[in-house]
């Protein structure tokens, strides 16, 4: 689909403010959850922007929301997990969430690093410390 191509190619546009308020309108919207998603995988790098950070921790929490949605941005969080409010909702999803897939997201989050699985899913070019990697390797 042109459009989740379209998306996942704007990872590295997301730190222009237009590009970012487009990729999270799309993310908020009601588009198929694939086109979603990859909005999602695209504004991984910029939440640090508090407003990406927020919008992507309520769509981690929201329970109406697929656990694809939910997945992806649970493991966003993973670079921002040492905001109190991140870690605390963190902490709940793993101990509280009834989807397993969404608890072991929660852990990930919370314990690991940017590993091989998280690379893989935002299609990062790199893995800590340094490694490079084709981001497409996947595709």
């Amino acid at each position: 689909d042109v459009r989740r191509a379209a998306a996942w190619s704007l990872f590295m546009a997301a730190g222009k403010v237009e590009v970012r308020e487009d990729l999270l309108n799309v993310m908020e919207g009601r588009d198929e959850d694939e086109l979603r998603l990859e909005a999602v995988k695209s504004l991984f790098g910029v939440t640090n922007v508090s407003r990406i950070r927020d919008a992507l921790l309520k769509l981690a929490q929201d329970e109406r929301e697929s656990t694809t949605l939910r997945y992806g941005a649970i493991l966003s969080m993973i670079t921002r997990r040492g905001d109190w409010d991140v870690r605390r909702a963190l902490e709940y999803m793993e101990s509280h969430e009834a989807n397993p897939a969404l608890r072991a997201a929660a852990m990930h989050a919370l314990y690991r690093d940017i590993d091989y699985t998280i690379a893989d899913f935002f299609h990062l070019a790199f893995v800590p410390p340094g490694y490079q990697r084709d981001p497409l390797i996947n595709e």
